[in-house]
């Protein structure tokens, strides 16, 4: 969680390059995202930074690379771990 807000500022502050081609792929990456153990929801500065990043970058495509519930905490009930 805390690799989230120390990347995302140094992404974010970035300029993006021009294009150089028109067929040029932009394609923007993200991963790690999760909440904490259980969470049934993502972090509050993710949408703001989809939002920033599809409209200052407008990436073709946007890839998620995994590692969107934090599950693996043995004392969550069967619930929650559904729930996520």
């Amino acid at each position: 969680m805390r690799r989230l807000f120390l990347v995302l500022p140094l992404l974010l502050s970035a300029t993006p390059a021009p294009s150089a081609a028109p067929d040029l792929l932009r394609v923007a990456v993200l991963s790690d995202f999760n909440g904490s153990y259980g969470s049934l929801t993502s972090p509050p500065a993710l949408n703001s930074s989809l939002r920033r990043i599809i409209n200052t970058w407008k990436p073709d495509f946007v890839l998620s690379a995994g590692d969107l519930i934090a599950g693996q905490k043995a004392s969550l009930t069967d619930a929650n771990v559904r729930g996520m």
